[in-house]
């Protein structure tokens, strides 16, 4: 037999290869030649010998008039997007977990990189120019407090004397307020500003003048959410609109004169209507004029050209220079599109807030796709010897490694793009679950190129670095070796391999012990004890019949079905606005200076929270004297430096009286800060919170009785409540949002990993079969051959923890320390980690090295 190639091929091949590799070209064709022959028999080898070379390179070449051949650019590219999708069809289970692990990668990025898109976003529609007014207070402890609300009179002190600013305007806390209209109630949320606040902050009006809106005290603009519910489809006739009567809050008329459009989702401000400042100083008559108050949150434009730190300073002693009591308060301007993210102060100076979770999640999508590369890197490596004979063909044919390199992009690219498209729908269907997750309204704008630019270059970046390394490992294996078969590792390779895996763990173990720390934060502020029971606790808004007979509805209320006790407040316990320094005991010195905070309440406030008392009594219809005693806590105590407080006199708001009682330390405000000093005192004239306990298991019939006398004194008015329970759980909205999807990515994480690693296995198990089928052969046990390819992969873990560890401790602790109450870092949670992720990895490992193990030794040897 004459083991020739046809002459046609051997033609072919000097016609595509460059003239100084037809030589070594077909020496190699002539031995790849002789294994066909032997294998097919002559005719066979020739008729797959031809299929195989004008399947694979009749594209690239074309022959132009002047009879010289060279390579066709198009038929090259074309073959390569050919050969990349015919080979991701014949290897559909590799394709399967390839497309399935970058998908999974590229998705939970994508959600992520939505979601810190929309948190840059927050704020960014409104004029650069605006900031927002802040005061750092010091105090001789050294400490330093920085405060978003200011004084009243400090906003005409910066128009008169400060060019710089252009513009400036007052705002209130959100207000929730009843509405009526004609003879129908509503309930909604507002705020009073200034009449420059319209012209400050880009909130459109659709009907009205925003220059003039808000300039008589009894004008109010409210949103086109608004006006639809109360007008109808009415409220696009100007004329039947505009200059219409409302009341708010059952005191005064307001006349609508414009709608604005509703507030956007990505506004910091959400509110409903906007009235006057006015209204609401009638509402504080204290502050009018006060330099000693501090209730309103003011804002400013600079003229273009103004230097903030030069400002900062010029403005610095406003306060100390109005008011002596308080020559330790200094200003200074914060950008208004920064304090969303920008929020937290520590010692006077900003040092982040919800920032944090955005660098935190941005690390998180990077090591995502990066685990996702690894992944498919492991995976192409393992599939290697599948290819080597593929590979060396290539080569004889006169590929070089550049092509080689360019296939093997365009392969991963490919892959890349379909789980891009992928991506792409999974996201569009699973976006409402994700805004209802994390309780935001993102749109995707698929016209917006700057969405296009941003997912197509990730796709991009993924894509190449995901066939990096593969390219250039496939690209370089020897010829013969490659069409003998069998493809040899250095162990730089290996270890080069090994390193990607340690790399994936050690970040999913980050992942895993930073989710336990949250969940076991987030479980610990939702079971601390409080010093106050909130449970069986709700809260009612006190409207106008309900309020003039006040005592009336408690005593029948008392007397109710499923009540328990019954008292009001104007604050809520969980959340203590009103604040003042101007506090006065016997012994203060002139250099003390201590804020308290001031809950005005009924009787029976303290019985009906369940706060225990340390020391005295409670207040007592009884005594008249105590509408002027007061009653603190034991952070009060300490700061006034007294042992034994109980009879101390004590005065604030033009109000003398004695200390008659002491509360034990409860949680007023959030954990995040330590417990401030209170007082407790007695108001009956302001309280406008109905607290109710209800008996156990009977708050179905404490309900039916309140909405009873509800609408038996306040007819036609919404009967809204809520549980101090759910009010406590949205005060860590944010730690619980971080939680959960901190859960989910780890969760991502951990299975990426493990595709990753199943790759590793297979890639193993494929270099060491005849040594499996020797091992077993000579007796080796099933158990005894699985244990030998899973104890590899257990140091891996391990080390991985050895390396995760330290970082996660690291990590943990600083967001812990945001927290002024907060567990403490268990070893638990680390040895927990490490055998979750061993298990895991066990089992993984298990599968693949299970089912080699179980391999017929003949099959096993014959494989190489």
């Amino acid at each position: 037999m004459n083991n020739q190639p046809p002459q046609f091929f051997l033609r072919f091949f000097r016609w595509f290869c460059h003239p100084r590799l037809q030589k070594p070209i077909e020496g190699d064709l002539m031995e790849l030649y002789e294994e066909r022959v032997k294998e097919l028999g002559k005719r066979n080898a020739d008729r797959r010998f031809r299929r195989d070379v004008i399947q694979l390179f009749r594209p690239s070449i074309i022959k132009p008039s002047d009879g010289t051949y060279r390579l066709n650019n198009y038929g090259m590219i074309k073959n390569y997007f050919k050969t990349s999708l015919r080979s991701i069809l014949n290897q559909k289970s590799y394709s399967f977990i390839n497309i399935s692990g970058l998908t999974i990668g590229l998705l939970s990025s994508s959600f992520i990189f939505l979601w810190i898109n929309d948190e840059r976003k927050v704020d960014s529609f409104h004029d650069s120019s605006i900031h927002q007014v802040m005061v750092n207070s010091y105090y001789p402890d050294g400490k330093i407090l920085t405060a978003t609300r200011t004084p009243q009179p400090l906003l005409e002190v910066l128009k008169e004397n400060y060019p710089e600013i252009k513009l400036a305007t007052f705002v209130s806390s959100k207000r929730t307020r009843i509405i009526q209209v004609d003879d129908r109630y509503f309930k909604d949320d507002g705020i009073y500003v200034t009449p420059s606040f319209l012209e400050v902050f880009s909130f459109p009006l659709i009907v009205g003048d925003k220059h003039t809106a808000l300039d008589k005290s009894n004008s109010v603009v409210i949103s086109k959410e608004l006006a639809m519910k109360y007008f109808g489809s009415a409220w696009r006739n100007a004329n039947l609109t505009i200059g219409k009567t409302i009341k708010i809050g059952d005191k005064e008329d307001f006349i609508i004169a414009g709608i604005f459009e509703n507030v956007p989702a990505n506004s910091s401000f959400q509110f409903d209507f906007v009235a006057p400042i006015e209204a609401f100083i009638r509402e504080n008559e204290r502050i009018r004029g006060s330099w000693n108050h501090s209730m309103l949150k003011a804002y400013v434009t600079l003229e273009e050209g103004s230097k903030l730190t030069d400002f900062n300073e010029k403005i610095k002693q406003i306060i100390a220079l109005n008011n002596s009591k308080h020559i330790n308060s200094e200003v200074f301007l914060q950008k208004f599109s920064d304090r969303y993210l920008f929020s937290t102060y520590e010692d006077g100076v900003v040092t982040g807030g919800r920032i944090e979770y955005v660098r935190i999640f941005t690390l998180i999508a990077i090591f995502i796709l990066v685990i996702a590369c690894i992944n498919f890197m492991n995976l192409t490596t393992a599939r290697s010897n599948g290819r080597a004979k593929e590979i060396g063909v290539r080569k004889v044919m006169g590929a070089q490694k550049g092509s080689l390199r360019i296939q093997f992009l365009v392969e991963t690219l490919v892959i890349t793009s379909f789980a891009f498209l992928l991506t792409q729908v999974l996201t569009y269907l699973l976006l409402p679950g994700f805004n209802l997750l994390t309780d935001k309204q993102i749109i995707i704008d698929y016209l917006d190129p700057q969405y296009w630019a941003i997912s197509l270059g990730m796709v991009s970046l993924t894509g190449l670095l995901s066939g990096s390394y593969p390219a250039l490992f496939l690209s370089s294996l020897k010829i013969i070796q490659s069409l003998k078969g069998g493809v040899k590792h250095s162990k730089q390779a290996g270890f080069f391999r090994k390193s990607l895996v340690i790399f994936q763990f050690s970040i999913s173990i980050c992942l895993i012990i930073a989710t336990m720390v949250v969940f076991n934060q987030v479980n610990y502020i939702q079971n601390k004890n409080l010093g106050m029971d909130r449970e069986n606790l709700l809260q009612l808004d006190l409207q106008k019949g309900a309020k003039q007979n006040y005592e009336t509805v408690k005593t029948v209320l008392n007397q109710m079905p499923g009540i328990a006790s019954v008292s009001a407040s104007v604050n809520n316990p969980l959340s203590v606005r009103n604040f003042t320094t101007a506090v006065r005991w016997n012994g203060k010195t002139d250099d003390q200076r201590v804020g308290f905070n001031i809950i005005l309440a009924h009787f029976d406030f303290i019985e009906t929270m369940k706060i225990e008392l340390a020391h005295g009594r409670d207040y007592s219809k009884e005594i008249s004297s105590d509408f002027s005693n007061v009653i603190i806590n034991e952070a009060a105590a300490r700061a006034m430096e007294m042992d034994t407080p109980i009879g101390e006199s004590l005065s604030f708001w033009g109000r003398e009286g004695r200390i008659i009682g002491v509360v034990k330390d409860f949680h007023f405000a959030s954990m995040h800060s330590t417990i401030e000093p209170l007082i407790i005192r007695l108001d009956l004239e302001y309280a406008s919170k109905l607290f109710i306990r209800t008996k156990p298991n009977q708050t179905k019939e404490a309900l039916a009785s309140l909405e009873k006398i509800y609408t038996e004194f306040d007819p036609g008015y919404p009967f809204d409540f809520q549980f101090l329970d759910d009010q406590f759980e949205s005060m860590y909205k944010n730690e619980t949002v971080v939680g959960k999807l901190a859960i989910y990515f780890s969760f991502v994480a951990i299975s990426i990993s493990c595709l990753g690693l199943f790759g590793l296995v297979s890639f193993t198990t494929q270099q060491r079969t005849k040594e499996i089928g020797i091992r077993k052969v000579l007796g080796a046990s099933t158990y005894r051959l699985v244990t030998l390819l899973g104890n590899e992969f257990g140091r891996l873990v391990l080390i991985s923890f050895c390396i995760a560890a330290p970082f996660a401790f690291y990590f943990s602790n600083n967001w812990l320390e945001n927290f002024e109450y907060r567990i403490d870092l268990s070893p638990s949670v680390f040895l927990i980690t490490g055998a979750f992720m061993l298990v895991i990895v066990g089992f993984t490992v298990g599968i693949k090295s299970y089912n080699t193990a179980l391999r017929n030794p003949v099959d096993s040897l014959k494989d190489e």
